[in-house]
């Protein structure tokens, strides 16, 4: 009776054991395949972001220039940009000065140290000229009566009155080191994305006056996208 007692108890000893280790491995694979889960899912999301940023910046950048003038690729990996930030309306001034009262509308403040500017004269042509210095008055344009108004000094006198002013920054973008990055004036090269991409095969194009891009994965899972970004003319 002992012996039956004994192997019985050895049997349900066997038995728990299996089911726990049943029950460890089924953790264990439910374990791997939320983490593996995750990554894939972490993965996709860099890869949606690689794309949607790179779209939505470069589009916004070279919809507001001309091919060959404000922008120009270098293929395979660079793009350069006189990127567009902001206009501004001229207040009735003279001829010769080097101080503008403008109304300013733009995306950011003007910055001295990296901004550059054309301004339109009242004959219709453009000139490039330096911004020098910007500062508050305590007046407003008769074009903007409702918009404080700003002094800007220029870096050179201007033949004829000016009437409105265009503001720009030299920027330039890069598929370097595992993301599409940009760079301002001669600062470092910023990321704009995760960096998930395999910048040896992803590439600026130009096709006539076109600007493309492919962007293609990192990792074993492949994956591309490709989509022209701006034309000009």
């Amino acid at each position: 009776m002992r012996t039956e007692r004994s192997g019985a108890a050895l049997l349900e000893v066997v038995v728990a054991v299996t089911c726990a280790l049943l029950v460890v491995q089924l953790a264990l694979s439910a374990l791997a395949s939320a983490r593996r889960a995750e990554a894939d899912l972490r993965v996709r999301s860099e890869r949606i972001g690689a794309e949607r940023v790179s779209r939505m910046t470069l589009r916004r950048e070279l919809r507001a220039g001309v091919a060959g003038r404000d922008w120009v690729v270098f293929a395979p990996d660079s793009l350069r940009v006189r990127g567009f930030r902001g206009r501004a309306l001229v207040c009735p001034q003279p001829a010769g000065t080097t101080e503008l009262i403008v109304s300013f509308d733009g995306l950011r403040r003007p910055e001295p140290t990296k901004d550059s500017l054309l301004v339109l004269d009242d004959a219709w042509t453009w000139t490039a000229v330096g911004l020098v210095g910007v500062a508050s008055v305590p007046v407003a344009c008769p074009q903007a009566p409702t918009t404080p108004a700003e002094r800007w000094e220029i870096s050179v006198p201007t033949a004829r009155p000016i009437v409105l002013v265009r503001l720009f920054e030299p920027v330039s973008y890069h598929l370097s080191t595992s993301a599409l990055r940009y760079r301002v004036g001669g600062g470092g090269r910023e990321p704009l994305t995760p960096e998930a991409l395999d910048t040896r095969r992803s590439v600026f194009t130009m096709d006539s006056s076109r600007v493309g891009i492919r962007l293609e994965a990192a990792g074993r899972r492949p994956w591309s996208w490709t989509a022209y970004l701006g034309g000009g003319g």
